[in-house]
């Protein structure tokens, strides 16, 4: 009986979506002691995500998988990642000098964060649509 209860147990662990992708939750943790700070990593967090998989989603699917690199989507998929990022950065500082105040000091945090990445894997693994 102690076997099943142990199977169960860890079939519930291993299964769980939440357990199993936790994408950006240390750099949030670390820093939500105030509200302000997690509302403006949140905040930069939904842009950044929202931006490098609508700039990543094409050039998987356009260049990586026609041409049979998908070994190299990893390498890919960081370069893109960075130029967005530099980007996104640059054009806030430009356009919204406001917003790049409040949530540009957050958009360094995100090169390092592993929701970017993981995001971007994640849709081309699963073949999710754009």
């Amino acid at each position: 009986m102690s076997d099943l209860f142990i199977i169960f147990i860890s079939t519930c662990l291993v299964n769980n979506l939440a357990l199993n992708h936790l994408l950006g939750l240390p750099p949030g943790i670390a820093l939500s002691r105030k509200i302000d700070i997690g509302v403006g990593l949140a905040a930069t967090m939904i842009l950044v995500l929202t931006v490098t998989t609508a700039v990543t989603f094409p050039i998987n699917r356009l260049l990586l998988i026609p041409l049979d690199l998908e070994y190299l989507e990893p390498a890919v998929l960081l370069l893109i990642i960075t130029l967005t990022l530099t980007c996104l950065k640059l054009a806030l500082k430009h356009l919204r000098p406001a917003w790049h105040e409040k949530i540009g000091v957050f958009i360094p945090l995100t090169y390092i964060n592993s929701a970017v990445m993981g995001t971007a894997l994640l849709v081309s693994a699963h073949d999710y649509g754009f």
